[in-house]
């Protein structure tokens, strides 16, 4: 069931001293009712450059996780993405497509538990990513789609996100292709739940059609000792992808970062790549055309 929330987008006016001002626009939407789970999330929206309410263009979406630590360091504990300030760049440079972004902030208590799909015990985590993304692709899209001009197709339909994030990212991907055909997954804790997202992505018959995820980790986030699986699950994922047929510099970009550690630093450092992979101007006036 889909519920109607009728509001007027509050602009998000503060810029930071001494950063860059965005060329874009910030709205806040919410708090927002989650449905099935019984509380309530800010969202944030950032219409890009070139954004025209009087225009007939529509936009892709990109839906992420862990929203307040996107485009602002005052709502993040460790400094913020820059994800509008990277979207700027690309799109005043034709290196990317213009995309509405929509950070969905985290439920702080609730965080690990939405982004995960599976019950793990040890960290309280009750497995709640599965009703977190149906309100995501149900509610939270129908909202997005009738107050933005967006492209609503799951081939103009993207999610992201780092660490419990990049998990959910390609869980989101392969358990609803009918809504997302693009996955940013930075630094994904694919270890969780005793890694069962291995279990998971092997037992698809094949990759979802027309699908393309972005895969990455940083070298130094391989700590001696337990810390070491993690780089290692990672690769293990990427061959696990190009074994259900996805095609590395093709429909999978797999990027290891020789100085990256796992801080939102690293992750805005190589999100510009991460864009103009899975949202290239070339490929969008193509689509655009089409």
């Amino acid at each position: 069931m889909l519920i109607q929330v009728s509001f007027k987008p509050k602009t998000a006016r503060l810029e930071i001293p001494g950063r860059p001002r965005r060329k874009g626009k910030l709205l806040l939407l919410g708090p927002l009712p989650v449905t099935g789970l019984d509380r309530s999330r800010q969202v944030a929206v950032y219409l890009p450059p070139g954004y025209d309410p009087e225009s007939s263009r529509r936009y892709p979406v990109m839906y992420m996780f862990d929203g307040q630590n996107l485009f602002d360091p005052t709502t993040s504990f460790c400094g913020d993405w820059e994800v509008d300030l990277t979207i700027d760049a690309l799109v005043m440079r034709q290196e990317m497509e213009p995309v509405i972004c929509v950070g969905i902030y985290n439920g702080g208590e609730h965080r690990i538990s939405e982004q995960s799909p599976w019950v793990d015990p040890h960290f309280e985590c009750r497995g709640e990513a599965a009703a977190f993304l149906d309100w995501i692709a149900g509610s939270l899209k129908a909202l997005i789609d009738r107050q933005f001009r967006t492209l609503s197709g799951p081939e103009h339909t993207g999610v992201g996100g780092s660490s419990m994030g990049g998990l959910t990212a390609l869980y989101a991907l392969f358990s609803r292709p009918d809504v997302f055909g693009r996955a940013l997954c930075m630094s994904p804790s694919f270890w969780f739940a005793r890694g069962a997202i291995f279990d998971y992505v092997a037992s698809m018959p094949s990759r979802p059609s027309s699908t393309r995820v972005y895969l990455d980790f940083g070298t130094r986030e391989a700590r001696p000792g337990p810390g070491t699986r993690l780089l290692r699950d990672a690769r293990i994922m990427r061959e696990l992808l190009v074994a259900l047929g996805y095609t590395p510099g093709g429909d999978l970009k797999w990027v290891e970062d020789p100085s990256g550690i796992h801080n939102e630093a690293c992750w805005n450092a190589r999100l510009p790549g991460a864009f103009r992979f899975l949202w290239s101007q070339a490929e969008g006036q193509i689509r655009q055309a089409g």
